[in-house]
């Protein structure tokens, strides 16, 4: 819960609020570190009012289900990111809620609202409060920024200099491990290795369904 209140009160409604909450729900939900989130591309254009993400797109925008899923949900191509080799890019999967937030309305929103340049990172951060300027580089404040929200939302509770870019990612770790799934599951859904994984076991996948399942049945925060 204190997890969930940061991303629900941490965070004002400027550019620049906007920005580091999508980091952050980015960051917690694919889940991923911050240099992964940093570095997704976004390839889009906007046709009546909804968002048409590229097929060369890092970020993949569903709107009908498929396959995969039965509704709306989103698709990350993650090349850089640890254990994730060379042609062998990470795969993940995110469904249109999670935990109680709407992420997926959070992600269309914010591109239809702030309109970042299709082709650049995503989450490269506003060139300033107001106006529609953007920096080109990956972004790189996140720790920083990540410390005041938790400031603004927890208070005099925890000291968030004990918190960093990595807590998202942890946190959700931590709400699967709660949640009871096994091992296997977890490390599919967060990107971490099981170096020693019996080789049977390697065969047993974990589908993006079994992912998006997952993250779809974690409960809410209790004051939502």
């Amino acid at each position: 819960e204190p997890f969930m209140d940061v991303i629900f009160n941490g965070f004002n409604g400027d550019r620049f609020g906007l920005h580091n909450l999508l980091f952050t729900v980015l960051s917690g939900f694919i889940p991923a570190r911050p240099d992964a989130v940093a570095h997704l591309r976004l390839v889009y254009t906007v046709v009546d009012n909804k968002v048409i993400t590229d097929p060369s797109s890092n970020v993949q925008i569903h709107y009908e289900g498929n396959h995969n899923w039965d509704g709306p949900h989103l698709y990350f191509f993650i090349k850089v990111e640890k254990n994730v080799a060379s042609g062998k890019p990470r795969h993940a999967y995110v469904p249109a809620t999670v935990c109680g937030f709407p992420i997926f309305e959070c992600l269309v929103n914010y591109i239809l609202t702030q309109v970042p340049i299709s082709g650049n990172f995503l989450l490269s951060a506003p060139a300033a409060k107001e106006g529609d300027k953007w920096r080109n580089n990956a972004y790189s404040n996140f720790n920083e920024a990540f410390q005041k929200a938790v400031a603004r939302a927890l208070g005099d509770d925890v000291n968030p200099k004990d918190f960093g870019g990595g807590t998202p990612r942890k946190s959700f770790a931590q709400m699967l491990n709660v949640a009871g799934y096994s091992d296997e599951l977890k490390a599919a859904i967060g990107g971490w290795s099981l170096p020693d994984k019996a080789a049977m076991r390697k065969y047993a996948v974990i589908t993006p369904r079994m992912q998006m399942q997952a993250k779809a049945d974690l409960p809410g925060p209790s004051y939502k």
